[in-house]
């Protein structure tokens, strides 16, 4: 039993990467994501793509964060694959991101809206904070610590930041 989830792990994880690989053969003009409010310009890759930045500083390109999006809406893709492009997530500025994010906040699934919630804590879109109070409401306990997490998180920000 242990063995099938591994390997579903497994085949979730070259799925991802194949997903990554054929979407950055095919459209390698994807419209550049909007910046939320208050968040710095992206930088420019040598090849002309923007970079972002995520909440430890780690790179992400423009073509990958595409990609991490579709693949947190996308109802088809394994539970797994979208948990985790929900949390690779956390920290980028991008407004098309924090829509998805929030809108995965209503999901059945508690290990995805806890990724979701665990993504917008460091992220400064002004809805994170709603989002984070209805979270409280939430039926189970890790989206409820998580909730408390994030508003926790930004009662330490400077209020210009927010």
């Amino acid at each position: 039993m242990q063995t099938d989830r591994i390997t579903r792990v497994l085949l979730a994880a070259i799925l991802l990467c194949l997903v990554v690989l054929i979407a950055q053969n095919l459209t390698p003009d994807a419209p550049a994501p909007v910046l939320e409010p208050g968040a710095s310009a992206p930088e420019q890759a040598s090849s002309g793509e923007k970079i972002y930045r995520d909440h430890r500083g780690r790179e992400v390109k423009q073509s990958d964060l595409v990609v991490l999006i579709q693949t947190v809406g996308n109802e088809a893709l394994p539970m797994d694959m979208r948990v985790w492009a929900a949390l690779q997530l956390q920290g980028v500025a991008n407004e098309q991101a924090s829509e998805t994010l929030i809108a995965t906040l209503d999901h059945e699934d508690a290990e995805l809206s806890t990724a979701a919630l665990q993504a917008l804590a460091g992220n400064r879109d002004p809805r994170v904070r709603e989002a984070a109070l209805a979270g409280l409401e939430h039926e189970e306990e890790d989206v409820r610590v998580i909730s408390k997490y994030v508003l926790d998180s930004l009662a330490e920000k400077p209020a210009e930041e927010r």
